[in-house]
């Protein structure tokens, strides 16, 4: 009886890694923001683009065009940064690796979209990370999206995975 107990835990805690962490929606109005352009003065989060944090800008209109600029692409992480397990391991184990560090340098701009509980931030960060949740149907912590400087959808995955794994799923939908 002790093996199961111990069975089921490990069960579902795996689960809730590969799966991630699921999330109340506000509203949506019933022409859905997916369904037309996103208008980028809509994710404007009113942080200047100079402003990094461990590599990691908030402004998906500046990240755009420094990627259009380095020839990279740009990484969405929609996470919940204070309370997600999955994506707290997903930051801790892929993100901090030097493996990932490098491929980004190399390849990537990161944009990190953030739906915290407890950390503040200001309306038009909430209103711009909201508008682009809204616009990708993000339903699930962490999940990444990869777009091209025209915003074309390259990879998309939700939920945490080891970072070897990780970084062959990326470089396989990226084709590099």
């Amino acid at each position: 009886m002790k093996y199961l107990k111990h069975t089921f835990a490990l069960a579902a805690l795996g689960a809730l890694l590969f799966v991630g962490c699921s999330r109340e929606r506000p509203e949506r109005s019933s022409n859905a923001a997916s369904a037309k352009p996103l208008d980028l003065a809509s994710v404007d989060s009113g942080t200047a683009p100079e402003s990094y944090e461990n590599g990691w800008i908030t402004d998906v209109p500046a990240a755009l065009k420094f990627a259009k600029e380095q020839n990279k692409k740009v990484l969405l992480d929609f996470t919940g940064s204070d309370w997600c397990p999955p994506c707290k391991m997903l930051h801790k184990e892929v993100f901090s690796s030097d493996k990932f560090k490098d491929f980004a340098a190399e390849y990537l701009v990161l944009v990190e979209l953030d739906f915290p509980q407890r950390k503040k931030q200001t309306d038009e960060l909430k209103a711009a990370n909201e508008a682009l949740s809204q616009h990708f149907d993000i339903e699930g912590f962490p999940t990444i999206i990869v777009v091209d400087s025209d915003m074309n959808v390259l990879f998309n995955e939700v939920g945490f995975a080891p970072v070897d794994e990780y970084m062959e799923m990326l470089k396989g939908d990226l084709g590099i």
